[in-house]
């Protein structure tokens, strides 16, 4: 379930129940978490009634909501109870926030930059860098020959692209063999750095076009669609981001992979 696609605690409710509709006594289970009678909580579902607050931080506990998705989660509830045009406005206006706060890729990637702002400007001024940090990773790349034929760069460039990732503390070099020695980057979506780290490995793709691998899987499409599902893509893509870094952080170093992804709308 996308909690932040829902725009009321009733669908957020629904849809929880769903998740679990195979659990035996769910409901049963959701009614003692919110403190209330089960009866209460179908009435609930109807709307012939209201969570309180209280009845939500219960069930946002039992659901084990990080603090912003319980935040979000209640305010949907004072929403929904909330009486005044004022006051609609401002949790409406608190929800966009939650919102655009939660979809910002530094918060779901949960990742960030941590190296001084001018070690960042070296190791971002090419895509080769990162290729290579990533590379270093893998049991038997580890030698610049080995890392220039699997790359297919010459092998200058490569020792060049060492040596940086060696003075940033991002690489080693143990008995000839080069290892990863430093914390993964990711660049905040409001680092001036962005647009030209993006822009290098958008030169890689363009280039790879010419290539065509077998492997590869390159696309593009404009589309006319209803601002609803405009939205669905854009929540979807974003979903399939996050997802890959779950794929990825605990799989085995083989090989090295690109993902350029866009989304925008015209």
């Amino acid at each position: 379930m996308d909690l932040y696609a829902c725009t009321s605690y009733q669908q957020v409710l629904t849809a929880m129940i769903s998740q679990h509709k195979s659990v035996r006594g769910y409901q049963k289970q959701l009614s003692e978490a919110a403190g209330c009678h089960t009866s209460y909580l179908s009435q609930v579902r109807c709307g012939k009634a209201q969570l309180t607050p209280d009845h939500a931080a219960g069930l946002a506990s039992f659901w084990q909501f990080d603090e912003a998705a319980s935040d979000y989660f209640l305010t949907l509830v004072q929403l929904d109870r909330a009486s005044s045009p004022a006051l609609k406005t401002m949790l409406r206006t608190r929800i966009n926030r939650l919102k655009r706060e939660h979809d910002r890729l530094t918060t779901r990637l949960k990742e960030k930059t941590t190296m001084p702002v001018l070690d960042q400007v070296s190791y971002y001024n090419t895509w080769r860098h990162a290729v290579i940090h990533m590379a270093a990773m893998i049991p038997g790349w580890q030698s610049e020959t080995i890392l220039a034929k699997r790359l297919s760069l010459p092998v200058e460039l490569v020792q060049g692209s060492l040596l940086v990732l060696e003075r940033l503390g991002l690489v080693t070099k143990d008995r000839g063999k080069w290892e990863i020695g430093g914390q993964l980057q990711h660049l905040s979506d409001d680092s001036p750095l962005l647009p030209i780290h993006q822009a290098n490995f958008r030169e890689l793709a363009r280039a790879r076009t010419q290539l065509r691998g077998k492997n590869d899987v390159q696309y593009s499409a404009v589309y006319a669609l209803s601002e609803k599902d405009n939205e669905r893509l854009r929540r979807e893509t974003l979903d399939f981001i996050e997802h890959t870094r779950q794929v990825v952080i605990p799989s085995k170093s083989e090989t090295v992979a690109c993902l350029v992804c866009d989304f925008f709308e015209l």
